[in-house]
């Protein structure tokens, strides 16, 4: 998803995107490394100050994931063998929102996992 389009539209003062889940497509993942890393799924304009990013396995939401971030990737490492895929949460938001003002957006993906 891209919303960096927002960026030259002067006369916007908020925004709000929900989506519903996205499949994105699967990633194959070494049984020796036990990492993966992941081109960011949501590409933010200037206005999102904060991003928030967290990753859990699709067997068990309540576990929430370590996670990296370095530029546009989300990084996971010591991913257990046992995990098929993640679900992955993003929520940009800007520095203040309300109500009436300000700039959020809230999306989920689903990413399987292949182990080599």
């Amino acid at each position: 998803m891209d919303i960096t389009p927002l960026e030259n539209l002067n006369n916007l003062h908020s925004f709000y995107s929900y989506g519903n889940t996205v499949d994105l497509p699967t990633v194959y993942v070494s049984k020796e490394l036990k990492t993966f890393i992941l081109e960011q799924p949501v590409k933010y304009s200037s206005q999102f100050k904060k991003i928030d990013v967290e990753v859990r396995p699709s067997h068990d939401t309540s576990k929430v994931l370590e996670v990296q971030r370095s530029n546009n990737a989300i990084i996971v490492e010591n991913l257990d063998t046992n995990v098929s895929g993640v679900e992955i949460w993003m929520q940009g938001s800007s520095e203040y929102f309300g109500w009436d003002t300000g700039f959020q957006s809230t999306m989920r993906f689903n990413v399987p996992i292949i182990w080599y």
